[in-house]
Protein backbone atom coordinates (compact mmCIF):
# COMPACT_ATOMS: atom_id res chain seq x y z
CA UNK A 1 0.00 0.00 0.00
CA UNK A 2 2.99 2.64 0.34
CA UNK A 3 4.34 1.95 -3.08
CA UNK A 4 1.26 3.47 -4.54
CA UNK A 5 0.98 6.59 -2.37
CA UNK A 6 4.93 7.49 -2.70
CA UNK A 7 4.01 7.35 -6.32
CA UNK A 8 1.06 9.45 -5.91
CA UNK A 9 3.30 12.10 -3.59
CA UNK A 10 5.90 12.19 -6.00
CA UNK A 11 3.56 12.87 -8.89
CA UNK A 12 2.15 15.61 -7.15
CA UNK A 13 5.52 16.84 -6.03
CA UNK A 14 6.54 17.16 -9.77
CA UNK A 15 3.58 19.27 -10.29
CA UNK A 16 4.28 21.60 -7.66
CA UNK A 17 7.48 22.33 -9.45
CA UNK A 18 6.40 22.21 -12.73
CA UNK A 19 3.22 24.34 -12.69
CA UNK A 20 5.19 28.03 -11.56
CA UNK A 21 7.27 27.17 -14.84
CA UNK A 22 4.48 26.85 -17.39
CA UNK A 23 2.31 29.78 -15.95
CA UNK A 24 5.90 31.85 -16.96
CA UNK A 25 6.14 30.41 -19.91
CA UNK A 26 5.36 33.46 -22.20
CA UNK A 27 8.98 35.32 -20.74
CA UNK A 28 7.86 38.32 -18.64
CA UNK A 29 7.87 37.85 -15.63
CA UNK A 30 5.41 39.28 -13.22
CA UNK A 31 5.35 42.73 -11.80
CA UNK A 32 6.22 42.88 -7.93
CA UNK A 33 3.65 44.69 -6.70
CA UNK A 34 1.69 45.08 -3.93
CA UNK A 35 -1.74 43.67 -5.73
CA UNK A 36 -1.25 40.49 -7.93
CA UNK A 37 -0.16 41.65 -11.82
CA UNK A 38 -2.71 41.31 -14.18
CA UNK A 39 -0.86 40.05 -17.31
CA UNK A 40 -2.42 40.00 -20.98
CA UNK A 41 -3.77 36.69 -21.58
CA UNK A 42 -2.15 36.72 -25.97
CA UNK A 43 0.62 39.00 -26.82
CA UNK A 44 1.28 39.93 -30.05
CA UNK A 45 5.43 40.52 -30.97
CA UNK A 46 6.54 43.37 -33.00
CA UNK A 47 8.79 42.79 -35.47
CA UNK A 48 12.37 43.75 -34.52
CA UNK A 49 15.05 45.23 -36.82
CA UNK A 50 18.52 43.94 -36.50
CA UNK A 51 20.38 47.12 -36.10
CA UNK A 52 17.34 48.33 -33.86
CA UNK A 53 17.19 49.41 -30.14
CA UNK A 54 17.22 45.71 -29.28
CA UNK A 55 13.93 46.23 -27.11
CA UNK A 56 11.16 43.69 -27.44
CA UNK A 57 8.07 45.06 -28.02
CA UNK A 58 4.69 42.56 -27.13
CA UNK A 59 1.37 44.46 -27.31
CA UNK A 60 -2.55 43.51 -26.67
CA UNK A 61 -4.90 46.07 -28.34
CA UNK A 62 -8.56 45.49 -28.22
CA UNK A 63 -10.37 43.91 -31.32
CA UNK A 64 -12.23 46.65 -31.87
CA UNK A 65 -12.95 50.42 -30.73
CA UNK A 66 -16.43 52.40 -31.53
CA UNK A 67 -14.42 55.96 -32.36
CA UNK A 68 -14.86 58.51 -29.28
CA UNK A 69 -14.62 55.69 -27.05
CA UNK A 70 -11.35 55.21 -24.88
CA UNK A 71 -9.46 51.63 -25.57
CA UNK A 72 -6.51 50.27 -23.41
CA UNK A 73 -3.40 49.25 -25.31
CA UNK A 74 -1.25 47.03 -23.15
CA UNK A 75 2.52 46.97 -23.79
CA UNK A 76 5.39 44.63 -22.33
CA UNK A 77 8.63 45.94 -23.06
CA UNK A 78 11.86 43.68 -22.55
CA UNK A 79 15.48 43.06 -23.17
CA UNK A 80 16.56 46.05 -22.20
CA UNK A 81 20.49 44.96 -21.36
CA UNK A 82 22.01 48.74 -20.72
CA UNK A 83 23.08 48.91 -17.38
CA UNK A 84 22.01 52.31 -17.60
CA UNK A 85 18.73 51.49 -18.79
CA UNK A 86 16.44 52.90 -21.70
CA UNK A 87 13.62 54.40 -22.84
CA UNK A 88 10.00 54.33 -24.37
CA UNK A 89 8.39 57.48 -25.48
CA UNK A 90 4.71 57.02 -27.44
CA UNK A 91 2.78 59.41 -30.08
CA UNK A 92 -0.35 58.92 -32.15
CA UNK A 93 -0.85 59.18 -35.17
CA UNK A 94 -3.81 58.59 -37.89
CA UNK A 95 -7.15 59.90 -35.86
CA UNK A 96 -5.44 58.29 -32.40
CA UNK A 97 -5.84 60.40 -29.44
CA UNK A 98 -3.10 59.39 -26.71
CA UNK A 99 -4.51 60.42 -23.26
CA UNK A 100 -1.21 60.08 -21.22
CA UNK A 101 1.18 62.69 -22.01
CA UNK A 102 4.32 61.99 -24.56
CA UNK A 103 7.20 62.63 -22.49
CA UNK A 104 9.70 59.90 -22.47
CA UNK A 105 9.66 57.17 -19.30
CA UNK A 106 12.53 55.27 -18.25
CA UNK A 107 12.56 51.50 -18.76
CA UNK A 108 15.00 49.26 -16.14
CA UNK A 109 17.91 47.23 -17.22
CA UNK A 110 16.72 43.40 -16.93
CA UNK A 111 13.53 42.99 -16.51
CA UNK A 112 10.58 43.38 -18.40
CA UNK A 113 8.10 46.65 -17.94
CA UNK A 114 4.13 46.93 -18.25
CA UNK A 115 2.32 49.98 -19.52
CA UNK A 116 -1.20 50.18 -19.93
CA UNK A 117 -1.89 52.72 -22.39
CA UNK A 118 -5.17 54.73 -22.98
CA UNK A 119 -6.43 55.87 -26.73
CA UNK A 120 -9.32 57.32 -28.07
CA UNK A 121 -10.29 57.03 -31.79
CA UNK A 122 -11.34 60.24 -33.26
CA UNK A 123 -12.90 58.89 -36.13
CA UNK A 124 -14.20 56.22 -38.36
CA UNK A 125 -10.71 54.91 -39.55
CA UNK A 126 -7.84 52.82 -37.79
CA UNK A 127 -5.21 54.70 -35.90
CA UNK A 128 -1.70 54.11 -34.71
CA UNK A 129 0.40 54.18 -31.77
CA UNK A 130 3.73 54.70 -32.72
CA UNK A 131 6.19 53.14 -29.89
CA UNK A 132 9.45 55.08 -29.94
CA UNK A 133 12.63 52.59 -27.90
CA UNK A 134 15.64 54.04 -27.06
CA UNK A 135 18.65 52.08 -25.83
CA UNK A 136 22.30 52.73 -26.43
CA UNK A 137 21.90 55.87 -28.62
CA UNK A 138 19.68 53.59 -30.48
CA UNK A 139 15.98 54.28 -31.60
CA UNK A 140 13.80 52.03 -32.71
CA UNK A 141 9.90 52.44 -33.71
CA UNK A 142 7.02 50.28 -33.38
CA UNK A 143 3.50 51.41 -35.10
CA UNK A 144 0.75 49.26 -33.43
CA UNK A 145 -2.69 49.47 -35.46
CA UNK A 146 -5.58 50.26 -32.66
CA UNK A 147 -8.41 49.19 -35.30
CA UNK A 148 -12.70 50.77 -35.47
CA UNK A 149 -15.10 48.93 -35.00
CA UNK A 150 -16.63 48.02 -38.03
CA UNK A 151 -13.96 50.16 -39.94
CA UNK A 152 -11.12 49.58 -41.68
CA UNK A 153 -8.00 51.74 -42.44
CA UNK A 154 -7.61 54.96 -43.96
CA UNK A 155 -7.32 53.79 -47.27
CA UNK A 156 -10.01 51.13 -47.06
CA UNK A 157 -7.66 48.32 -46.69
CA UNK A 158 -5.75 46.54 -43.99
CA UNK A 159 -2.52 47.13 -42.72
CA UNK A 160 0.26 44.77 -44.90
CA UNK A 161 3.47 43.48 -43.82
CA UNK A 162 5.86 43.73 -46.46
CA UNK A 163 9.60 42.34 -46.99
CA UNK A 164 12.63 43.68 -48.35
CA UNK A 165 14.98 41.84 -50.48
CA UNK A 166 17.32 41.66 -47.56
CA UNK A 167 14.69 40.17 -45.16
CA UNK A 168 13.69 43.02 -43.26
CA UNK A 169 9.98 43.06 -42.19
CA UNK A 170 8.19 46.43 -42.80
CA UNK A 171 4.79 47.18 -42.09
CA UNK A 172 3.11 49.63 -44.25
CA UNK A 173 0.57 51.97 -42.64
CA UNK A 174 -1.76 54.12 -45.18
CA UNK A 175 -1.41 57.64 -45.05
CA UNK A 176 -4.12 60.87 -45.61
Amino acid sequence: MKRPAAGILAGLMLAGLVMPLAACADGVAPRATGEHARMPTRLETAPRKVNGSGITVRYQVPAATAPGQTARVTLVLDDVVDPDGASVRLAADGGLVLLQDGRPLALPAGRATTLEVDVTLQDAAAGYLSVFTTQRGVTSVTSIRVPVAGGTAATGSPTRLKETPEGEKLIVIPVK
